[in-house]
């Protein structure tokens, strides 16, 4: 099954190759701890139903994307609604890009040519290196 992420109107296959990096560091458990005045501990614990970061990481060596669905991401993303992300394994998210500290949730640059920094005004088939792309998952 393809990776795909999309809104109501379109939708775009991203590369196989992408690894979700904090697949399994997200905890499925939250807990808030305090102290009353009395000095008794209150902890409060309870599942964490949204908010899993969902991280995918390439790489110059593996995963490459041409400057039209790059673009097409970056358009998915400016929508500013929640997206459908279809992963490989048959399960679906949720979510919505991450942009935490005003970072843009993906990372990319060109992809470097031997002697050459790139085309100045790339074309649409002109590849590019996609390091990351940052999502969360939100409520249904």
């Amino acid at each position: 099954m393809a990776l795909t992420l999309a809104s109501t109107a379109t939708s775009l296959t991203l590369p196989g190759n992408l690894l979700w990096a904090d697949e399994l560091a997200w905890e499925p458990r939250q807990q808030a701890v305090t102290w009353a005045l009395d000095g008794v501990v209150w902890v409060f614990d309870g599942p964490a139903r949204t908010g899993r970061p969902i991280t995918y990481r390439g790489g110059a060596d593996w995963v490459r994307l041409s400057r039209t669905d790059l673009l097409a991401l970056l358009a998915l993303g400016a929508l500013g609604t929640a997206l459908t992300l279809n992963h490989h394994d048959g399960r679906t998210f949720r979510v919505l890009p991450r942009r935490e500290n005003g970072e843009s949730w993906v990372r990319s640059a060109p992809w470097p040519v031997v002697g050459d920094s790139g085309a100045a005004n790339p074309s649409g088939t002109a590849w590019y290196v996609l390091e990351e792309i940052r999502l969360i998952e939100v409520p249904v």
